[in-house]
């Protein structure tokens, strides 16, 4: 929905008329995408239902009663500006001044007003009262209105102070402000692609992953229930909660709006870790990447939901690989084989990577590798030929765009693969589409996320 209100913008403003399908229940997300763009009365009809596991008949049934609307539609003038969007929030001030009979009854009708002004993701904050968000500011250097970037869906202005407000109302510290600013960083360049990250059906989550010295600096945790719940996951918890904070304040990405998530997920409220560099056998993540050790990085990437990768028994590296191998063909995954819908080219290796999957993998299990002779490298080959599909399964899952005569639009020197419907290929579109991290303590059990996009890192500046 909102890259068609973002296209149908752009069409606008050129000064041809549109007028776009819009279903049920996504009224909203098109109403704040096109206010975004600068056109208030974006053109949009909406159709009763979504037209996803639609049969063809009842999807042309439903286009055929729109006709009349459509056509109308195309004469109706289009209101530049952002409309009502900003009148439907809070009130717009420097600071809010609460009142209450005492101050945990100032407490509660904080937390009242910011849900109800959209600010909240649910849980209690902490009041980012000046005298806190000063604090928090006490970690960088930065001046409080630099701007970091400006952020989508929304185009919001991520300042240092902005930034720091959502730090302090999740529960974070001036020492973890540094983090989130290179989190945002992460998040605005091109290749995370935060629109498709921020508004989609999809329950999409910013994976936050640590790198370097930073790690014991924070605390932050890298082993036993590393991601949570519980005292030794503090600064993980916070810090994954800042991030989401920002999304909706910053970013403008609000439940059941600008982010139309079919069901969502527990891990849209923190999700953030560190790798156990010390347990690892291989080079830690951000070394991979080109950073030198002694550089802390946070590496950002979008993932949908997990599954735990579970084997107490096997003592080869091939049987411990399977279990990456067994998650990275599940079909039901929306990150699965998009290499067949086209994406951009990674400039190292010229090889398509959007979509990558992170493997967050235990020690024990990384050890056993390692001492098997396998680099990650090759775990990460062996996951790409061994994660297979048939073709008949892939293309009756993944929407490939035809032309009206049938060709694929996108990658037509694979239309061949439709005449070999058994033929088995990989799901990933090179061995880089898999992120292998070490986390966790003593025990045979990983997680393994299938993911959107990519991963982007961006060093700490301390």
């Amino acid at each position: 929905t909102s890259w068609l209100a973002h296209d149908m913008a752009l069409v606008e403003q050129r000064g041809v008329p549109t007028v776009s399908l819009v279903s049920g229940g996504f009224q909203e997300a098109w109403r704040r995408s096109a206010a975004a763009f600068g056109l208030a009365t974006l053109p949009m009809v909406v159709i009763p239902r979504v037209i996803t596991n639609q049969p063809a008949a009842d999807i042309d049934a439903m286009v055929d009663a729109s006709m009349e609307d459509l056509l109308s539609s195309l004469a109706e003038p289009v209101e530049a500006g952002p409309g009502v969007i900003a009148e439907e929030l809070a009130p717009q001030a420097e600071t809010i001044d609460i009142q209450g009979d005492d101050l945990l009854d100032a407490f509660h009708r904080m937390n009242g007003l910011f849900l109800e002004y959209e600010w909240s993701d649910g849980l209690p904050l902490v009041p980012p009262v000046p005298e806190l968000v000063e604090r928090i500011m006490k970690g960088t250097r930065r001046d409080p209105q630099e701007v970091i970037a400006v952020l989508e869906p929304t185009f919001g202005l991520a300042t240092v102070e902005k930034i720091a407000i959502n730090a302090a109302m999740a529960g974070c510290k001036s020492e973890h402000l540094p983090v989130l600013i290179a989190a945002v960083q992460a998040i605005a360049s091109p290749p995370f692609m935060m629109r498709d990250a921020a508004v989609s059906t999809g329950s999409r989550s910013p994976l936050l992953i640590v790198n370097g010295p930073i790690v014991k600096r924070l605390g932050l945790n890298s082993g036993a229930c590393a991601l949570g719940p519980g005292a030794p996951s503090y600064a993980n918890t916070v810090i994954g909660r800042a991030m989401r904070l920002i999304y909706m304040n910053i970013a403008g990405c609000y439940a059941g709006k600008t982010d139309p998530n079919t069901t969502g997920l527990p891990t849209k409220y923190s999700l953030c870790v560190a790798e156990n560099e010390e347990a690892s056998p291989w080079d830690p993540y951000h070394v991979e990447k080109g950073f030198d050790r002694n550089v802390s990085t946070v590496t950002v990437k979008t993932v949908y939901g997990c599954t735990e990768t579970h084997d107490n028994k096997s003592t080869t590296p091939e049987m411990l690989a399977d279990l990456g191998a067994e998650a990275a063909r599940y079909i039901g995954s929306a990150g699965i084989a998009t290499w067949l819908l086209g994406g951009t080219a990674d400039p190292d290796t010229k090889l398509e990577v959007n979509s990558q999957q992170v493997w967050l993998m235990c020690p024990d299990h990384a050890r056993l590798m390692a001492e098997a002779g396998w680099s990650k490298q090759d775990l990460k080959a062996y996951l790409y030929e061994h994660a297979t599909q048939p073709v008949k399964e892939l293309l009756s899952r993944k929407e490939i765009v035809r032309d009206s005569s049938g060709n694929w639009v996108q990658h037509a020197e694979l239309q061949w693969l439709e005449n070999h419907p058994d033929l088995q290929v990989p799901t990933a579109s090179s061995p880089e589409s898999f992120i292998i991290v070490v986390v966790g303590g003593p025990g045979p059990r990983g997680v393994y996320f299938w993911g959107a996009e990519e991963a982007v890192t961006v060093p700490i500046d301390e």
